[in-house]
């Protein structure tokens, strides 16, 4: 089955299951991609860092949709939200492949069965890592109950 992005969506045979999964990725520290002046390769490398990182902690089962995907990021110090955003870019892109198991790079994000939230906290000093909450609720009301 396919969807309106071109991904092929999960076999109707599987049963979706509730979602309710809260992913901790240490030691993952983001950079503001849009103000970030380096190299081709360092900034590839990064990202495939990213992508290699979130595949491995985030294995594919099946659930409802929509879900909703909070990305927090923990750092000493905080984005504005332009640069937040642009941060998870490629952890975004590897989230909603692997969700719709759709390997066309950059496509799967734009699903609009997937809705995205950002968030940040501080931490103590030199302490960066990345969690990623995957929910049928919005984080917003999670953090209410």
């Amino acid at each position: 089955m396919r969807h309106d992005s071109g991904c092929d969506l999960p076999s109707t045979e599987i049963q979706p299951q509730s979602l309710d999964l809260i992913i901790k990725i240490p030691t993952l520290r983001l950079v503001s991609e849009a103000n970030c002046n380096e190299h081709y390769r360092v900034k590839s490398g990064r990202h495939k860092k990213q992508k290699m990182l979130v595949r491995a902690f985030l294995k594919w089962k099946p659930f409802k949709f929509p879900v909703y995907v909070t990305l927090i990021r923990y750092a000493p110090r905080f984005f504005d939200d332009d640069n937040l955003q642009s941060a998870f870019k490629y952890i975004r892109d590897q989230i909603s492949e692997t969700l719709l198991d759709c390997h066309i790079a950059g496509r799967a994000d734009n699903d609009a069965r997937i809705k995205w939230e950002y968030f940040q906290k501080k931490t103590k000093c030199k302490e960066h890592y990345v969690e990623i909450h995957l929910s049928e609720q919005s984080f917003y009301v999670l953090e209410e109950s």
